[in-house]
């Protein structure tokens, strides 16, 4: 799976993230499979990969260091493969148009991955959970859903995504369609039975990492 916790059988939800738990569901999330290990790290495999397919730069990483949402968003975006953001202006008011990872971010907020904090500011206005809760899922499941038709025309209008469908086969893509269906299904629900009962920490480590990966559902 995409996250399989710690060998204490733990999942930490009020820790950091490593570079290497980072790039293991970013990358599993956008469609690549287990990799092996190439190195001592468990997390080798990936960075390896990583580095070949050109989402992260060639050179040394420290795979236990803590990763930053910049960092994040950098992966993100290219092991999504978004096309470049056409903005001149920065959306969130706590980021410059000159951050080295502005790209990554508004080319995340173009997508619909990342908005800010729909959720937060619901609750500060007096909402409740719950209604803010479904909303903010509601905000992601429609530009999800987009992405994907769009998807669907470029594989019966563009020659080469046909050819790439026919080489891997409809009926593997439409099993992997349905399987992120349902799991993204399961996990949406989970996510909103956790905001419900306002364990907000558990859901700012949702913001963090998974919704980076929400396209690819």
């Amino acid at each position: 799976g995409v996250i399989g916790g710690y060998e204490d059988g733990t999942f930490r939800p009020n820790g950091s993230v490593t570079y290497g738990e980072a790039l293991k569901m970013i990358m599993m999330a956008a469609g690549y499979p287990a990799q092996t290990p190439t190195g001592k790290h468990w997390a080798s495999g990936f960075l390896a990969r990583a580095q070949a397919d050109g989402i992260m730069a060639a050179g040394t990483v420290d795979l236990d260091r803590i990763i930053s949402r910049y960092a994040i968003a950098d992966i993100a975006y290219r092991a999504l493969k978004l096309p470049a953001s056409t903005r001149t202006a920065s959306p969130f008011s706590d980021m410059a148009m000159t951050v080295t990872s502005a790209g990554a971010v508004l080319a995340l907020y173009d997508a619909g991955i990342i908005q800010g904090t729909t959720i937060a500011t619901g609750i500060l206005i007096g909402d409740k959970r719950e209604q803010v809760a479904r909303f903010s899922f509601l905000m992601v499941i429609i530009p999800i859903l987009g992405q994907a038709l769009l998807d669907v025309k470029d594989y019966f209008t563009e020659p080469a995504a046909t050819a790439t469908a026919d080489s891997i086969g409809w009926l593997p893509m439409l099993v992997g369609f349905l399987a992120s269906f349902l799991v993204g299904c399961a996990a949406c629900k989970w996510m909103l039975n956790i905001v419900k009962k306002g364990k907000l920490v558990w859901f700012a480590l949702y913001c963090l990492i998974v919704g980076t990966l929400c396209i690819v559902l």
